[in-house]
């Protein structure tokens, strides 16, 4: 896209020789043609040789203003010649820049898209990563918690069987150990539930309220 400038000093001076070149020559011109019609009033009747010689010398004068305005316009025609060159170059340059800044906004708006592009993968990659840990730490959740019903469901009795091996406790029945091993066996898996239970709610209870508080934000 073209924008129309301002004319710059140097052709604004070029324009204001032009006019003065031009009434330049309109005042040749009518030099000239006086004098033509001074040597066609002298060819029709002869008068004083010194109106001759002042015809001569007037002529010769319109003859080295000529001249002079030759080379001047010579001069004025390379000027402009050069002129016309460097504004072809000049427009040459413009159209080159402009085409550079659109190859530099072209190649800006690739790397927007594939800074996003990047970014994506990277976050979907994050949220697999997260997915993994997710899953693994809830087998490994799963795994504690098997291992702590097992510890629950042996340890009681393993210790009701330790405390069955003290000396007063030797003349005990076996279904003396059976009926302390299995209600201490299930008030510990009670109490143990029960603690699970409180911890997930709790957990529950803290998911909802980021959540509203994200909401409200």
């Amino acid at each position: 896209m073209h924008v129309a400038r301002s004319p710059t000093p140097k052709t604004h001076s070029s324009h204001e020789a032009l006019f003065e070149a031009k009434a330049i020559v309109t005042a040749l011109r009518h030099r000239l043609y006086d004098q033509l019609n001074m040597v066609d009033a002298y060819a029709k009747e002869p008068s004083d040789r010194r109106n001759l010689e002042r015809l001569t010398m007037e002529l010769h004068g319109v003859s080295q203003d000529t001249d002079s305005l030759l080379a001047s316009a010579d001069m004025a025609e390379m000027i402009a010649e050069s002129m016309l060159v460097s504004h072809r170059r000049c427009e040459h340059m413009l159209q080159a820049t402009e085409n550079h800044k659109n190859e530099a906004i072209k190649i800006s708006d690739s790397w927007h898209i594939a800074m996003n592009l990047v970014y994506n993968l990277v976050t979907q990659q994050n949220s697999a990563t997260n997915t993994t840990i997710a899953r693994e730490t809830k087998a490994d959740s799963s795994s504690m918690k098997t291992i702590a019903v097992l510890t629950m469901l042996f340890l009681p009795g393993t210790f009701v069987a330790t405390a069955f091996q003290l000396p007063f406790m030797r003349y005990a029945q076996w279904w003396h150990y059976l009926a302390v091993t299995l209600p201490l066996t299930m008030i510990i898996i009670a109490v143990w539930g029960a603690w699970d239970q409180l911890l997930a709610l709790d957990t529950e209870v803290v998911k909802w309220a980021v959540k509203r508080l994200g909401n409200r934000g």
